[in-house]
């Protein structure tokens, strides 16, 4: 009777990690529509890129839909590591490999789960650059004064805004689908 429940448990460990594979995304298998969509945010990112990173515009900043081939080059021939964003092309190739692993795990939410767990799109760690913060200062005659500042950091201090933060720090690391997704998982598993 033993054997028979540990080979059962064999057979499920075996189904969940067989199930729970990435596979490599090309340029096929996405639509066009969304293929077209996914260019349109490559060339919006790169000038952004560019003047973060580098403080300068692109020179060549090009998205072939066809086949998914892209270019980010900004004066000077620096080349930003388009891996560590959203909204390029390497991130949703990274996302649509996510999201096909959890298809293929049908009904089983451990697999889907691990899908979503043990691969990364986007920087793990982004840099964080150029926050602003807002003060406001009440002289003496009881005016009030606001300045803004540029940090390095930001710090919330209430549940909300930590909240906030998880919430477009998820949202940056596995896009708003997988949010809107994880939201509705957790709305729907409170009922």
């Amino acid at each position: 009777m033993k054997s028979v429940a540990v080979l059962a448990l064999a057979s499920g460990l075996f189904t969940l990690a067989s199930a729970q594979t990435y596979p490599v995304i090309t340029a096929d298998d996405v639509l066009n529509s969304t293929r077209e969509i996914w260019c349109q945010q490559q060339m919006g990112i790169c000038p952004n890129l560019c003047q973060d990173q580098a403080h300068v515009d692109p020179v060549n900043n090009d998205c072939w839909s066809e086949d998914l081939h892209y270019e980010c080059v900004c004066k000077g021939g620096f080349r930003p590591n388009l891996t560590e964003y959203s909204q390029t092309i390497p991130y949703n190739l990274c996302m649509q490999s996510i999201q096909a692993c959890a298809d293929n795990c049908g009904n089983n939410q451990d697999c889907v789960t691990l899908c979503f767990s043990k691969k990364q799109c986007g920087a793990s760690d982004p840099r964080r650059v150029n926050t602003t913060s807002t003060t406001t200062t009440v002289s003496a005659t009881g005016t009030a004064t606001n300045s803004d500042s540029s940090s390095p950091t930001s710090s919330p201090n209430t549940f909300g805004e930590n909240m906030g933060v998880a919430l477009a720090a998820f949202g940056s690391a596995y896009g708003v689908g997988a949010m809107i997704a994880a939201m509705a998982i957790g709305f729907f598993g409170m009922l």
